[in-house]
């Protein structure tokens, strides 16, 4: 009798090894099948780079505030001057002014000394030629009578 009831829970693992196998089996023939249906969507799949207008130049304009990364920001920030005027900022000029073109520890460490000073950049028309007013970038000290820094790149 004891050979009876080991044979028979041999033949419940086997099948049911066989259950787990066959599963498995299906689970990875029928998985891709069903996310080639269903593709994952994460963030980036789901962020389409923005389309900015472009001026006479060739130049794009607009806010910053549509691009989904620094990447794709337009060439003309859309930024209200010191003087009240809405214009465009040259995105070159920006990042010069923030740090942003910094790409070496030695850049960094040179543009954090001279950082220490508000910069200014100028404010364009649409045109990216006018001038219209300038977009203060950095820490302004109303105390002191700091006068900005005009960074042009």
């Amino acid at each position: 009798m004891k050979f009876r009831s080991t044979l028979k829970r041999g033949r419940v693992v086997a099948i049911g090894t066989a259950g787990l196998v066959a599963g498995v089996g299906a689970g990875l023939l029928v998985g891709p099948a069903i996310a080639a249906d269903h593709p994952t969507v994460t963030p980036e799949t789901t962020q389409v780079a923005p389309t900015f207008q472009k001026n006479a130049a060739g130049d794009t304009f607009g806010s910053a505030a549509k691009a989904t990364s620094p990447d794709n920001e337009p060439d003309l920030i859309q930024a209200a001057a010191t003087n009240g005027k809405t214009g465009y900022v040259k995105k070159s000029e920006l990042d010069a002014a923030n740090g942003s073109d910094v790409s070496t520890p030695e850049e960094a460490m040179k543009w954090n000394q001279e950082s220490q000073t508000p910069r200014s950049v100028p404010v364009y028309a649409q045109d990216g030629r006018t001038v219209i007013g300038v977009f203060v970038v950095g820490n302004i000290n109303t105390s002191k009578a700091a006068q900005p820094t005009t960074v042009t790149k």
